[in-house]
């Protein structure tokens, strides 16, 4: 992140990689949010990830782009249950 402003590669990888993860984001909630419940809350984490390093340690703010725009992709992320189902009949 600390060469997002300054450099055009930096920031098209780090803006591809955001992209690729909002792509898992809506893939897995239209097919199965169920099953790949532990990889939705790592596609959150790293998304926050991204906003957590850009806050804290590059000086960008909270209130303008592209920061305020990962905040908000992060708060479009359903709530879903860590908890894995092993699918085990009860005797």
């Amino acid at each position: 992140m600390q060469y997002y402003k300054e450099n055009k590669k930096a920031k098209k990888t780090v803006n591809y990689i955001i992209k690729v993860l909002k792509k898992l984001k809506i893939q897995i909630e239209k097919k199965r949010l169920s099953e790949d419940a532990n990889v939705y809350l790592h596609i959150k984490n790293r998304l926050q990830h991204f906003v957590d390093v850009a806050v804290e340690f590059d000086g960008f703010s909270e209130e303008n782009n592209p920061v305020k725009s990962w905040k908000e992709e992060i708060k479009g992320f359903k709530k879903v249950s860590k908890e894995e189902e092993f699918s085990i009949v009860k005797w």
